[in-house]
C-alpha cells in the first residue's frame, strides 16, 4: 500500500476507510465519501483533504507531515486527531474547549519572579472530543486569534508606557527630594540627563501609539505597524525601569518604590504577545519584502 498514489473518483466507502502509512498518496478525489471513520495516519505525502469530502464519523490523520490545510466549511461529526501534522497552518473554524473536557490539562507555573499576580501556565489537549455547539462558525482559522493579537499588542504599547511613566515620575519626585552634598540630586547634570532621556522616549512612544490608534480607527493599520509600537514601547519601558532604579540608588531595590517591580514585570511583557526578536523580523520583512523568520 505504500505505492498507492490515488483513489478512484466517485468512491463511496460504506464502512471504515484505512489508508495508514500510504506514503505515496498525495491527494484524494474531490467527491470522496466515507460512511464511518477515516484513517490517514502516516500518509506523509498527503497535502490536503478534498473540498467536498463527506465524512460521517471520526478523522484520524496523525503524522501527516505534508498536510497543509483542511477544507473551509468541513463538518466533523466525531473525534478529529491531527497531532504531529507539522505543516498544518489552517483549520476551518475556531472552537471552545471547556474546562473538564477529557484530554484537556491545565498546569500552572509556580515560583515566578515576574507577573506574580497573574496565573501563567500551559494548556494541554490530547484527543479532546469537542461537541458541535462549541464550534465558532464566524471564525476562520488563525486569522481570528491573530486579529486578537494585534489588538492586544496595541494595548500593550500603551500599557508599557504606563509603567514607563510611573518609573519616570517616581524617579523625578525622588530626585527632587533626595539630597546629597547639601543639594537635591536633581541638580546634578547626569541625573538630569537620565530624566530627560526617559521623558523624550516616553513622549515619542505616546505619539507612536496615538498615531497607530488613529490608523486602526480608520482601518488602515498594518500588523507590522502594531509590531513596531509593541517593540519600541516595551523597550522604552525596560529602559525607564532600569534608569529609574539607578536614580533611586540603594532604594531602587526596595519594594517601597515601584521601579524594581516594573523591572521584573516588564520582562514578561518583553516576551509575551511576540518577543522583541519576532517583532523585529516582522518589521524587517515589511520594509525589505524578505522574510527572515525561517532563516
Amino acid at each position: 500500500k505504500q505505492d498507492l498514489k490515488r483513489l478512484p473518483k466517485g468512491l463511496v466507502v460504506e464502512g471504515v476507510l484505512r489508508l495508514n502509512d500510504c506514503t505515496s498518496l498525495v491527494t484524494l478525489p474531490d467527491d470522496l465519501e466515507v460512511k464511518e471513520d477515516a484513517h490517514f495516519s502516516g500518509c506523509t505525502s498527503l497535502v490536503g483533504l478534498p473540498r467536498n469530502f463527506k465524512l460521517s464519523r471520526a478523522l484520524t490523520a496523525v503524522s501527516c507531515t505534508s498536510l497543509r490545510s483542511l477544507p473551509q466549511g468541513m463538518e466533523f461529526n466525531s473525534n478529529v486527531s491531527l497531532s504531529k501534522c507539522t505543516a498544518l497552518k489552517y483549520l476551518p473554524e475556531g472552537f471552545i474547549v471547556e474546562r473538564g473536557t477529557p484530554g484537556f490539562e491545565q498546569t500552572f507555573q509556580k515560583q515566578k519572579g515576574s507577573m506574580r499576580a497573574g496565573d501563567v501556565g500551559e494548556l494541554g489537549f490530547h484527543d479532546c472530543a469537542i461537541p458541535e455547539e462549541n464550534l465558532l462558525p464566524g471564525s476562520a482559522g488563525l486569522k481570528s486569534p491573530l486579529s486578537c493579537l494585534n489588538q492586544a499588542r496595541y494595548g500593550i504599547s500603551w500599557g508599557a508606557l504606563g509603567a514607563a511613566m510611573d518609573c519616570y515620575e517616581t524617579a523625578l519626585n525622588y530626585a527632587g527630594r533626595r539630597e546629597q552634598f547639601g543639594v537635591p540630586i536633581a541638580s546634578f547634570q547626569l541625573v538630569q540627563e537620565k530624566l530627560v532621556t526617559m521623558l523624550i522616549e516616553i513622549t515619542k512612544g505616546q505619539l507612536l501609539s496615538y498615531r497607530l490608534g488613529r490608523l486602526m480607527d480608520e482601518g488602515k493599520a498594518r500588523p507590522a505597524q502594531v509590531s513596531m509600537a509593541k517593540k519600541n514601547n516595551v523597550a522604552v519601558a525596560r529602559m525607564c525601569a532600569r534608569t529609574a532604579r539607578e536614580l533611586l540608588g540603594a532604594n531602587g531595590i526596595s519594594l517601597a518604590y515601584s521601579p524594581i517591580r516594573h523591572m521584573a514585570n516588564i520582562e514578561s511583557v518583553y516576551t509575551y504577545e511576540g518577543t522583541d526578536d519576532v517583532h523585529t523580523l516582522i518589521v524587517g520583512a515589511d520594509i525589505t519584502g524578505i522574510s527572515a523568520l525561517s532563516k
